[in-house]
């Protein structure tokens, strides 16, 4: 198993992953609900900076709503 390595994001980084554009697609799922998904490019040569935008966009959106249903950003919800 392979330990984890947690560092600081350089500024450098940052800058790009707030300017790097993703593709949004609106679908809808069997239940009828529209989610919003971001299309990567694997073969992209920025697609580690587009996967850490999609990815803190998703964090967000979670945080999000978990504060909406449980009053706190990072408690999941109890299972029924």
């Amino acid at each position: 198993m392979t330990k984890p390595v947690l560092k600081k994001t350089p500024d450098k980084k940052k800058k790009a992953i707030s300017s790097a554009t993703l593709q949004k697609q609106r679908i809808t799922d069997e239940n009828g609900q529209v989610r919003t998904i971001y299309r990567l490019d694997a073969g992209s040569g920025r697609f580690d900076v587009e996967f850490s935008k999609a990815f803190r966009l998703s964090v967000a959106k979670a945080r999000k709503e978990n504060k909406r249903l449980t009053g706190s950003p990072d408690v999941a919800r109890a299972k029924k």
